[in-house]
């Protein structure tokens, strides 16, 4: 999560998966050269046997679905922070969607930091408001394991709310 743009009046942050995209595009990039190469332009597809065939297929559509998957589950946001309108902008953009969030100001009770763990168990950390209902707003889809930096993000936050 980065800041893009501060003012009096707004606070503008970005967060990009960027680097799950690269990945993602990859895993598309080379399931989809072994899906062309079993759709005819294998030379030699017809050494193959149909079991053969069938587990090329399933391994090449679960590669290429993997990454459209991978990037799906990994879009980017705009978070606006908009005092002149009393707003909470969400936006989140990514293959298949476009999400857009509006919350006010004042239902922000707080900007926490939400803890978890990966599956190696180690912490990663996100950033959330917190609703004075309760609810917990997710800024960013992305858990990152830099606690220091993800603080310094929430004092940013806070003071711009203040």
């Amino acid at each position: 999560m980065k800041i893009a743009e501060q003012n009096s009046t707004e606070l503008k942050l970005t967060d990009s998966a960027g680097c799950l995209w690269i990945f993602g595009l990859f895993f598309i990039i080379m399931g989809g050269i072994f899906i062309s190469g079993l759709l005819g332009m294998f030379q030699n597809l017809d050494e193959l046997s149909n079991l053969e065939k069938l587990g090329a297929w399933i391994i090449s559509l679960g590669g290429f679905l993997a990454g459209v998957y991978l990037i799906y589950q990994n879009p980017g946001s705009g978070i606006l922070f908009d005092r002149g309108n009393n707003k909470l902008i969400i936006t989140r953009t990514g293959l298949f969607r476009n999400q857009k969030e509006e919350y006010g100001l004042n239902e922000i009770k707080d900007i926490v930091l939400t803890k978890s763990t990966d599956t190696d168990g180690d912490p990663v950390y996100r950033v959330e408001a917190e609703l004075k209902t309760g609810k917990l707003i997710p800024l960013s889809i992305l858990w990152l394991q830099n606690k220091e930096v993800m603080e310094d993000k929430i004092k940013t936050i806070r003071d711009f709310l203040k």
